[in-house]
C-alpha cells in the first residue's frame, strides 16, 4: 500500500509548476491504477478539492473530508479587524487578562509538553466516545507516535514551531505549526479543565497566526475539521473558510470497504459515540 501523504501526516497530491487541472488529474489516476500496489490513497490539497472531484474515475473509492483555512495575506492588522469575530477578539483579551502566557520554540524543547497534553486529550476522548482507554491510546499511538513529532522537530528545524499557552506552571493548550509559503496548524491539544474557561486556544491561535503574518504567509491552514459542528464554528470565528474535499483510494481489492465494515462492527460492539 502507498499514500500521499500517509494517514495523519497531512495533505499530499500533485507537485508541479502550473495549476492543477482536471485533465492532468485524470491522467494521474490512470497512471496510479497501473502501479503494483493493492491500494494507493491520495489526500490532495483541500483548496483544489473541486478539481479532483471533476476528474475522479467511477471505480476510485472516495472519502469525503472538510478542512478550513484563513487568508492572512493582508497582514495581521487586517486579520484582527476583518477576519476575527467580535467574540474571538473578546476571548483573546479575556485570556490576556486571565494571566496566560504563550511560549514558542523551534528546537523541539516543548515537544514533550505537547505530547503530555496529547495523552491527556486521549483520556478525554476515550471517555466522551465511550471507548476503552487502552484502545483510544493504542489508536492514538499508531496515528501519532512520539517519534513522529520528534522527527518533525529534528528535520524541519525553524519551520516547525511548537506553541504552548501556560496558566502559571500548567500547560493549558499546545499546537504544532509548520511554516512555509503558507502556515499549517497540524495539531492542537489542550487540558480542557483549564482551556475551556481561560481562552487558551484563542490566545494560542492569536500568537501563531500573528507569527505566520510576520513570516509573510498567504494562508493559515487549520487542518481537518471533519463532521464536528463545534470545531467548524470555532474555526469560522477566526475567519476561516470551509474547503470540502475528499481522499481517493485506487484499489485492486476492496480494502476501504473492508476497513469501514470492521470499524462499524467494533463501534457497535463497544457502543462507540462519534
Amino acid at each position: 500500500m502507498a499514500a500521499s501523504l500517509p494517514l495523519a501526516w497531512g495533505t499530499g497530491g500533485i507537485i508541479g509548476t502550473r495549476p492543477v487541472d482536471p485533465a492532468v488529474v485524470s491522467q494521474i489516476f490512470g497512471d496510479l491504477a497501473g502501479l503494483p500496489y493493492l491500494q494507493i490513497v491520495i489526500s490532495p490539497n483541500p483548496r483544489v478539492g473541486s478539481v479532483w472531484k471533476d476528474a475522479v474515475p467511477p471505480n476510485v473509492v472516495t472519502t469525503q473530508r472538510l478542512a478550513h483555512a484563513i487568508d492572512v495575506a493582508e497582514g495581521y492588522d487586517h486579520v484582527w479587524a476583518k477576519k476575527f469575530s467580535k467574540t474571538t477578539r473578546s476571548r483573546i483579551r479575556k485570556a490576556m487578562r486571565h494571566g496566560l502566557h504563550v511560549e514558542a520554540d523551534n528546537t523541539g524543547r516543548l515537544m514533550p509538553v505537547f505530547c503530555d497534553l496529547l495523552k491527556l486529550s486521549l483520556d478525554r476522548w476515550a471517555k466522551s466516545q465511550n471507548e476503552p482507554r487502552m484502545l483510544t491510546h493504542l489508536r492514538g499511538y499508531f496515528r501519532d507516535p512520539p517519534s513522529k513529532f520528534e522527527a518533525l522537530a529534528r528535520h524541519m528545524g525553524e519551520a516547525c514551531m511548537v506553541w504552548v499557552a501556560w496558566d502559571g506552571r500548567r500547560p493549558a493548550a499546545a499546537s504544532i505549526v509548520l511554516y512555509g509559503r503558507n502556515a499549517n496548524d497540524i495539531r492542537c491539544v489542550m487540558d480542557k479543565e483549564i482551556a475551556s474557561t481561560s481562552g487558551a486556544n484563542d490566545l494560542l491561535l492569536h500568537h501563531s497566526i500573528a507569527h505566520a503574518c510576520e513570516r509573510g504567509a498567504g494562508l493559515y491552514h487549520l487542518g481537518e475539521t471533519g463532521p464536528s459542528a463545534s470545531l467548524a464554528h470555532f474555526k469560522k470565528r477566526f475567519g476561516a473558510e470551509p474547503y470540502p474535499y475528499a481522499d481517493y483510494a485506487v484499489e485492486k481489492l476492496p480494502l476501504t470497504r473492508f476497513d469501514r465494515s470492521v470499524r462499524s462492527i467494533v463501534k457497535r460492539m463497544i457502543g462507540f459515540k462519534d
